[in-house]
């Protein structure tokens, strides 16, 4: 069901203009805009790192990672035709992992930048629907079997209002699969630059879940193996201010140390799936179900 974002009214015609007050989005080609306003803010994220981003992501160890571990959850509980919305899919890399696994998917994707947008339409089906909007303003209600968010809750202030609004576009007993960093004692430089709001404790991300009417199916830490190197690494940006970090210097590795990185995360993938849980990772991911509230 679509929502007009100035009446709350539905709207139930083809176009996205508004039958009760007359309001309709911005269309450039084929994305709609529905929050023109904050593109170009670096509060969430710095469009000026998508170029570079979106270079790194396809072989880096950690993107790998977390595409694998999201692959085989999505597998584990979706099924194989679903109406999918990805929020804040950035330069597109975990959609497009997504649109070839399930090519029968019905999939929206939405970016604040548009400058994420171009890359992520560039990774993707031509059917796939593009929207620029706001997370804590989404124009649909009851209207996904499932929503994801990796690495993306984070970036926004007001995480309770984005959560609940995911809930509402979701369908009665839709999905949410969402991924975040984990603990606040890992907190450095690179979450201030990063444009962090928090990371989250497990505990912390399911009374938030719950509290908007989400039961948690799987709760799992991963990069684990890693977080000794990690705590190593952050530790070293505790202090010093966040304009003198390069936010993307993690990612740059020598193919060596990303080609051991990776295999060791290619180890802890199948102790995740052996059913063993790790009580401390670098990221946690999540499936929590809509349920009535």
């Amino acid at each position: 069901m679509k929502i007009c974002l100035a009446c709350m009214n539905r709207i139930s015609g083809v176009s996205w203009k508004c039958e009760k007050c007359g309001w309709s989005p911005v269309q450039n080609s084929d994305v709609v805009y529905f929050a023109p306003h904050i593109s170009g803010a670096t509060e969430g994220y710095d469009p000026a790192w998508y170029g570079e981003l979106a270079g790194l992501e396809t072989n880096n160890f950690w993107f790998v990672a977390r595409n694998r571990l999201i692959r085989w959850l999505a597998q584990q509980h979706l099924p194989d035709r679903a109406n999918y919305m990805e929020l804040g899919c950035g330069t597109g890399f975990v959609l497009q992992m997504l649109n070839k696994t399930f090519p029968h998917w019905r999939m929206s994707a939405t970016e604040a930048q548009p400058e994420g947008i171009e890359f992520a339409k560039s990774r993707v089906s031509l059917a796939v629907k593009f929207f620029q909007l706001d997370a804590c303003a989404i124009p649909f209600r009851d209207e996904f079997d499932a929503v994801g968010a990796f690495d993306v809750i984070e970036h926004i202030r007001d995480d309770n209002k984005a959560i609940e609004q995911i809930y509402v576009s979701l369908k009665p007993n839709g999905l949410f699969l969402l991924s975040v960093p984990q603990h606040m004692f890992l907190w450095s430089a690179y979450d201030e630059a990063g444009c962090h709001f928090r990371r989250y404790s497990a505990r912390e991300l399911k009374q938030k879940l719950e509290q908007a009417g989400f039961e948690i199916l799987e709760s799992m830490s991963f990069n684990s193996l890693l977080l000794p190197l990690m705590m190593l690494s952050r530790s070293r940006k505790k202090k010093g201010p966040s304009v003198n970090v390069d936010v993307l210097e993690e990612l740059r590795l020598p193919r060596t140390l990303n080609s051991g990185l990776s295999a060791i995360l290619r180890i802890e993938y199948y102790i995740l799936r052996f059913g063993i849980r790790f009580p401390f990772g670098g990221s946690r991911i999540v499936i929590a179900r809509k349920i009535a509230r």
